[in-house]
């Protein structure tokens, strides 16, 4: 092989190296950045996700507050009085106060009234009265004022309140038990998406369809974890939060996604940063060999040429020489 293709061999494979050498550290370093600020940015995803919820319970509390101190529920309790039922409790009220359950229940454990709406279409839904009486048991159970937390219904997910019922003056006796609860369903999931401006999700932790990614961050939150992030796809990242019902036990978990901008952006950049170093590398393998040419090269062939036409005209005089004698 001729001088100049072992030269230009030589040099274009130190170039090459060095240029996927650089791409793999600088692709190494910059996603690793960028990991740690996706998993940044899915933490304050869960954390406004966790707002939203806390605002839709703290919401709900507040219209269970209004109707659990006020002396007309509190009669009712006593005299299940139809008046009540046919001013108050009418399908309406539900879409007015957006909630999906209504329950009285009185001191001796009886349900006075109780009723569910599906609010998008204003239908009655059945009650869970597995669900009613764990809410009263675990009221009960630790003597509170007020209960708030989510219940695994035969519907879907619930978000509950339940308060005791009494004056409008906030005095008692205590009468009973007012429950008001918000269906977890399609709807409520959407309303959520809306306010974060998101897209959530919800699936029930015993749900035969769970997908992947939730089987992962199911595995994950089991361990006592309060939230678990990955990247679904090239271009989606999810955070994941447990639900936990009014027992602390998980029920649904609950996801939010977020577009991986940072990631497509970055993955832009190591390749326009690779194409810039391939490109200068080139004009910089065709400007030292073009030099290196120039002047080393050409000078060493033109060398070597002399030194060969010297001694092929020294053998020819040798033996002219040895022809002489």
């Amino acid at each position: 092989m001729r001088i100049r293709w072992k030269t230009l061999l030589i040099i274009s494979s130190i170039i090459l190296v060095l240029t996927f050498s650089f791409y793999f550290v600088f692709e190494t370093a910059l996603l690793q950045k960028v990991s740690e600020d996706e998993n940044r940015i899915a933490q304050e995803d869960l954390i406004r996700l966790k707002m939203a919820i806390s605002s839709e319970s703290e919401s709900l509390d507040s219209k269970a507050a209004d109707w659990s101190n006020w002396d007309d529920s509190y009669q009712f309790v006593e005299d299940n009085n139809t008046k009540f039922i046919d001013t108050n409790l009418v399908p309406e009220a539900f879409s007015d106060l957006k909630v999906n359950l209504m329950v009285f229940i009185n001191n001796s454990g009886s349900v006075v009234f109780g009723k569910a709406h599906y609010l998008d279409n204003n239908t009655e839904m059945s009650i869970d009265q597995t669900a009613i009486e764990s809410v009263i048991n675990t009221f009960n159970y630790h003597n509170n004022s007020k209960l708030e937390g989510f219940v695994k219904t035969n519907n879907d997910t619930m978000l509950i309140v339940a308060r005791p019922i009494v004056k409008s003056n906030y005095e008692g006796p205590e009468k009973g038990i007012l429950i008001f609860g918000i269906l977890f369903d399609e709807s409520e999931i959407i309303h959520l998406s809306n306010i974060i401006g998101l897209p959530v999700k919800l699936t029930a932790i015993d749900d035969s369809k769970m997908t992947a990614d939730f089987l992962k961050a199911n595995s994950t939150l089991a361990t006592n974890n309060s939230l678990f992030c990955t990247s679904v796809t090239e271009t989606e990242i999810s955070g994941y939060i447990p639900i936990k019902d009014i027992n602390l036990k998980i029920i649904a978990l609950a996801s939010i996604v977020d577009s991986r901008q940072s990631y497509i952006d970055a993955k832009s950049e190591i390749l326009s940063t690779s194409m810039a170093i391939a490109a200068v590398g080139l004009i910089f393998l065709a400007v030292f060999y073009f030099s290196l040419d120039r002047f080393v090269l050409s000078r060493l062939s033109n060398l070597n040429n002399k030194v060969k036409e010297n001694l092929e005209n020294g053998n020819k005089k040798d033996r002219n020489q040895t022809r002489g004698k």
